[in-house]
């Protein structure tokens, strides 16, 4: 099926501005004036509003004022910090889902060679079990009219009532290492989760993926979070394309940096190079077997990861959407093109 820009957009322009009347300067400038296709592109990669993202975090704000209020005496020492997509501006709603890491102070993992210097005598899965339910009472008394999902293995989901964010709360622990004990810097420090679906404890390190891929994005000049927004928007339109936000920032992670430093700054180049990235990827399978993930924790591509041939979707997309873009770039007028690409990296 062909790829609709006019949809599309519609579609885009509704998750990043919802109903309010002021949209992003290239939409309000262009508008009429340029196909739906570069609208598209350009709209795509551009960040979502700093104030609709500040907005999150003052949502955010209110559900730690009432857990540190009411369960901050059973459960001392806890600790808030965020994961995910919005704390690396790699979102695309306005109305973002927002990934709270509710820490327990009881106890902390370490792993080897950090010795165990104080074990612990308590039942940490039974701590983990009773946070997590802690955290909905909470919720339910103090946030009655909000909508309260606690069926999944890892997070309890609220949204709705005086909340205009969807929140998951995520009960963890810290995990320490050598790179990480005693240190305020959350970069090397991980966190283990309890899945109570899975019945079994799952570790990651989210603040040393959030680092690796702002470094990124500082080395090539903030083109690496232009392309994972982009392939974001793409695979939310296209539907049919199954790839997490997390492996989409794992996925544009491993282009050269070298290629995208050389790129030039606008969307129809960025594009094109992300079409080159990803045929290559494609025919290159020593690449994909040995991909790991930012952070370095896993494989990029596996089973239960990312899928090849959900790449190969994508890269059919984006060569369909470069194909359009470039026919409607080569018309826009010398002046045009030089105010559009103006207004681009002003947005950026």
């Amino acid at each position: 099926m062909a790829f609709d820009f006019t949809k599309s957009l519609q579609a885009m322009q509704r998750r990043k501005f919802g109903d309010d009347l002021v949209k992003g300067d290239l939409f309000e400038n262009f508008s009429g004036k340029t196909s739906d296709s570069i609208l598209y592109v350009s709209e795509a990669m551009e960040p979502v509003s700093k104030s609709y993202t500040e907005n999150t975090y003052k949502q955010c704000d209110r559900v730690i004022e009432q857990l540190k209020n009411n369960i901050s005496g059973k459960h001392s020492g806890l600790e808030f910090e965020y994961q995910g997509s919005v704390p690396l501006n790699v979102h695309i709603k306005q109305h973002s889902d927002i990934d709270l890491l509710v820490a327990t102070g009881r106890y902390h993992v370490v792993i080897p060679p950090l010795p165990v210097l104080s074990p612990y005598s308590g039942d940490a899965k039974n701590d983990m079990v009773q946070l997590r339910e802690d955290i909905v009472k909470t919720i339910e008394t103090q946030f009655p009219a909000v909508n309260i999902d606690d069926d999944g293995g890892k997070a309890v989901a609220i949204d709705g009532g005086s909340l205009n964010r969807k929140i998951d709360l995520v009960p963890v622990s810290w995990v320490h290492n050598t790179d990480s004990y005693a240190k305020t810097d959350l970069t090397s420090r991980g966190i283990r989760l309890y899945d109570k679906k899975a019945n079994k404890y799952i570790q990651n390190f989210p603040f040393l993926h959030i680092a690796k891929c702002d470094g990124k994005d500082r080395t090539v000049g903030g083109k690496y979070k232009m392309l994972v927004r982009y392939i974001k928007n793409i695979i939310k339109d296209s539907e049919d394309i199954h790839i997490s936000s997390y492996d989409a920032a794992g996925l544009i992670y491993i282009q050269s940096n070298f290629e995208l430093i050389a790129c030039d700054f606008n969307p129809v180049a960025l594009s094109a190079s992300c079409e080159s990235f990803l045929f290559r990827l494609l025919n290159d399978d020593s690449q994909m077997e040995n991909a790991m993930v930012p952070n370095g924790t896993r494989k990029l591509f596996g089973l239960e990861y990312l899928d090849r041939r959900e790449v190969l979707k994508l890269y059919m997309v984006v060569k369909e959407i470069n194909l359009a873009v470039a026919a409607s770039y080569n018309h826009m007028l010398f002046a045009d093109k030089n105010n559009f690409e103006r207004l681009f990296r002003d947005a950026s």
